[in-house]
C-alpha cells in the first residue's frame, strides 16, 4: 500500500489541473467555432440561392411575356370571331328583310358550334417582313455613336464618345462609365462594369468582335485571316483554345462579325473579291452546320450579324440599308432596305430587336 503526502498530492493535482485548464479552453473554442459555423451559410449556398432567385426571376418575366401574347392573341381572337358573327347576322336580317331567302342561300351559312377546346395556332417563325415595315415603338436620339451595342434581358449596352452606356428596357440611363476599348465585364446586380484583367496578356491584340455563348467568350482581331479565340467565363476567364485559319476562315478572309446561341456560332466573312458568307458551326465540334453565300459587299463596309429568337439571324449590310433575315436552316427567308442606314442590332428581350442607327437608336416590336 502506497502512501501519498497531502504535499505530493497537492502538487500532483495542480499538475493535472494546469494541464486540462487550457484543454477545457479549447474545447470551449472549437464549441463556439461549430456554433458560429452551423448559425452561418456558406458561401455556395448564398451563390445558390442568388442564382435561384435570378432563375425565378426569368422564368417570371418569360412566364408574364408569354401570358401577355397568349392574352393578345386570345383578344385578337375574340375580335374577329365577333366580326365574322356580326356580318353573319347583318347578312341573315338583311335576307329576312328582303324576303328573298332562298334554300341555296341558307345553305351557304355554314354555323358550327362546337363544345371543344379552341386550339389558337399562332406561327413560331417571325413574320418575314412585318418587323422591318412596322414603325419603331420607340426611338431615342444619339450623338457621336459607336457601331457597337450589346444587350441582356433587361438591359442594353452602347458605345458613345469612348463611354459606356447601360439602359434599361425603357431606354432609362441606368449607368455610365468610361471605355478606352477593352474587354470588360458587367454585373446586372450591382450595375457595374469592370476591365477583364486577362486582356492584360494580349496586349498587341487590337480586338475586333466578340460574343458570348453559355460557357464561352468568342473574340477576333483586326486582321486579315485572324483566329478565334476562345475563352472560358467560369470561374475564371482564361483562354481555352486559338482557333486557327483555315477553321473558320482562310488567311485571305476576313472576319466581320460573329454571333453566338444556342451552341452555334454564327461568323460573317468577306474576302478580298468583296465576296460575303454566313457559316454556321457548331461550338462543341467546329463542324459546320452551312453556309450561306450572299451578295458582295465593298470591304470598307463591316457586316453585322445577331441572332433572333436564339435560333434564327440577321445581317446588316449598312452600305445598302439592307437586313438580311435568315432561317435557321440557313435559307435566307427576306431581304429588306431599312428606314435609316443601320450599324448593328440586337435582340433585346423576348418580344424587342433593337437597332443602332448612327442617329439613334430604334426598338422594333417582334411579331
Amino acid at each position: 500500500q502506497h502512501k501519498l503526502c497531502i504535499v505530493h498530492l497537492n502538487e500532483h493535482f495542480n499538475l493535472i489541473n494546469a494541464q486540462s485548464v487550457p484543454l477545457v479552453d479549447e474545447i470551449n473554442t472549437l464549441f463556439d467555432l461549430f456554433k458560429t459555423i452551423s448559425s452561418s451559410r456558406p458561401s455556395f449556398l448564398l451563390e445558390l440561392e442568388t442564382w435561384r432567385q435570378d432563375a425565378c426571376g426569368k422564368i417570371d418575366n418569360l412566364y408574364q411575356t408569354i401570358r401577355q401574347e397568349f392574352e393578345e392573341t386570345l383578344a385578337e381572337e375574340r375580335i374577329k370571331q365577333k366580326n365574322e358573327l356580326d356580318q353573319l347576322r347583318n347578312r341573315i336580317n338583311k335576307l329576312i328583310e328582303e324576303e328573298e331567302a332562298s334554300q341555296k342561300d341558307i345553305d351557304t351559312i355554314i354555323l358550327k358550334i362546337s363544345q371543344e377546346y379552341i386550339t389558337i395556332e399562332k406561327p413560331t417563325t417571325l413574320s418575314k417582313d412585318l418587323w422591318l415595315h412596322s414603325n419603331p415603338w420607340k426611338t431615342m436620339p444619339l450623338k457621336n455613336c459607336d457601331r457597337s451595342i450589346a444587350a441582356s434581358d433587361n438591359h442594353l449596352l452602347v458605345v458613345q464618345t469612348h463611354k459606356l452606356y447601360l439602359f434599361d428596357q425603357q431606354l432609362t440611363l441606368q449607368n455610365e462609365s468610361q471605355y478606352p476599348y477593352d474587354i470588360y465585364t458587367l454585373d446586372e446586380q450591382t450595375m457595374t462594369v469592370k476591365k477583364s484583367t486577362f486582356s492584360n496578356r494580349f496586349m498587341e491584340r487590337e480586338w475586333w468582335c466578340g460574343t458570348c455563348s453559355n460557357d464561352s467568350l468568342f473574340v477576333t482581331a483586326k486582321v486579315v485571316g485572324s483566329s478565334v479565340f476562345e475563352f472560358s467565363l467560369q470561374p475564371s476567364i482564361e483562354l481555352v483554345e486559338e482557333h486557327r485559319p483555315p477553321i473558320f476562315c482562310t488567311q485571305d478572309e476576313f472576319i466581320s462579325d460573329i454571333s453566338a446561341s444556342n451552341n452555334f456560332l454564327a461568323i460573317a466573312v468577306v474576302n478580298d473579291k468583296d465576296d460575303v458568307r454566313f457559316d454556321l458551326y457548331a461550338i462543341g465540334t467546329r463542324q459546320q452546320a452551312w453556309s450561306l453565300q450572299l451578295d458582295r459587299i465593298p470591304s470598307t463596309c463591316r457586316i453585322r450579324c445577331c441572332t433572333l429568337n436564339n435560333d434564327q439571324w440577321i445581317m446588316i449590310d449598312r452600305n445598302k440599308r439592307e437586313l438580311y433575315h435568315i432561317s435557321q436552316n440557313g435559307k435566307l427567308l427576306n431581304k429588306e432596305k431599312y428606314r435609316e442606314v443601320p450599324w448593328n442590332a440586337v435582340q433585346f428581350n423576348i418580344n424587342c430587336i433593337a437597332i443602332l442607327t448612327k442617329q439613334n437608336i430604334n426598338l422594333h416590336q417582334l411579331f
